[in-house]
C-alpha cells in the first residue's frame, strides 16, 4: 500500500543573496508570499507590474524540515512526488543534490530513499529567474517573435507563456511550489497512470482501461473498476495484471451544452489488488 506523506503548509522563503528567510505556504508562489507578506503593492493595479516584475530577476530559496519515523523508512520505495515547480528549480534533500527541473506543466517523481534519514530531515529547492532566463535567451537567439505584449524569449521556456505578458495580461513570471508535494511510501506496486477510452457502440459506451503500474515485488495482481453513476447504479468489472480490461455502460445519462439540460457525473474508481486481496493503489 502507499504511505503519503504531505509537504504542504508552512515553508521558509527567501531571495537569493539575502540572509533573512519569510514564511511562505505551500502551494503557493513567490509573488503570492510577497503579496500576503505586504511586500509588493496589488501587481495587477495600473503600471505596478513593471516593478513587481524586476523582482522575478532574482533566483529564490525555499526550504523547510519534517520528520521522517523509523516505520516510514522501511518501505520498500521513497519517492518525492512533486505536482508542480515553477520552473527551473535544482532539489536538495538533506545537502544532497536530487534532481534538476525546467518544465512546470509536469508531475515529478524522484526516488529518495537513500537520502532520508530518520527523524529531522530538509528539502530545499533553488528557484532560478525565468525572466533572467528568457532575456538571456532573447540575446543569443535569431528568433523574435513574441505575442503582442509579450516578453521574447519564452518561446524556449516550459513555463505559461500568459506569464510574460500579452495583449490581455501582465507580464509578472512568477516562480514557487504551485502543486501539491509530498513523500510517497511504497510496498510492493502502485498505479502510475490510467486512461480511459470511450467506445459509442449501439447498445451504450464502452470504457476501455488502459493502466500502468510500477511492480516493485514479483506475484499476480488484479485491477478492480467500478463505475458509479449518478443514480448510485454501479458497473464493476475485474481482470488480471497486463489483461484487457473493460465495462459497458448501457443507455448512458448524457452531458448537455450549458442552458440546455443536466451535467450528468460518473464516478471511476480503479484499484491495483495483490494475490493476497490487498490493495495496493487506488486512482479515482
Amino acid at each position: 500500500m502507499i504511505t503519503k506523506h504531505s509537504l504542504n503548509g508552512r515553508w521558509q522563503w527567501r531571495a537569493c543573496g539575502e540572509t533573512e528567510y519569510r514564511e511562505g505556504i505551500v502551494p503557493g508562489s513567490v509573488l503570492s508570499d510577497m503579496l500576503r507578506l505586504n511586500l509588493i503593492e496589488d501587481p495587477y493595479w495600473r503600471c505596478n507590474e513593471y516593478a513587481v516584475r524586476e523582482l522575478m530577476a532574482q533566483d529564490y530559496c525555499y526550504r523547510r524540515t519534517f520528520v521522517v519515523d523509523a516505520a516510514e523508512l522501511h518501505h520498500d520505495r521513497a519517492e518525492l512526488v512533486c505536482e508542480g515547480l515553477d520552473t527551473i528549480a535544482d532539489l536538495r534533500l538533506n545537502g544532497h543534490f536530487v534532481a534538476h527541473t525546467d518544465d512546470m506543466h509536469r508531475t515529478y517523481r524522484f526516488p529518495v530513499d537513500k537520502l532520508l534519514r530518520e527523524g529531522e530531515n530538509e528539502i530545499e529547492i533553488l528557484f532560478s529567474s525565468p525572466l533572467q532566463f528568457v532575456r538571456e535567451e532573447d540575446a543569443r537567439n535569431d528568433i523574435h517573435y513574441a505575442s503582442t505584449g509579450c516578453l521574447r524569449g519564452n518561446a524556449a521556456l516550459r513555463k505559461a507563456h500568459y506569464m510574460f505578458g500579452w495583449d490581455w495580461g501582465p507580464q509578472l513570471p512568477d516562480a514557487g511550489i504551485f502543486r501539491d508535494i509530498r513523500l510517497e511510501y511504497t510496498d510492493t506496486a502502485r498505479l502510475e497512470d490510467v486512461r480511459i477510452r470511450q467506445e459509442h457502440l449501439e447498445e451504450g459506451v464502452r470504457l476501455v482501461f488502459q493502466t500502468r503500474a510500477a511492480l516493485l515485488t514479483d506475484g499476480s495482481y488484479l485491477v478492480d473498476a467500478c463505475v458509479t453513476a449518478p443514480d448510485g447504479q454501479t458497473f464493476t468489472v475485474r481482470s488480471a495484471w497486463g489483461e484487457p480490461l473493460s465495462v459497458l455502460i448501457p443507455s448512458p445519462r448524457l452531458w448537455w451544452p450549458n442552458g440546455l439540460g443536466e451535467h450528468p457525473l460518473y464516478t471511476v474508481t480503479v484499484q491495483l489488488v495483490d494475490h493476497a486481496g490487498t490493495v495496493q493503489d487506488t486512482y479515482t
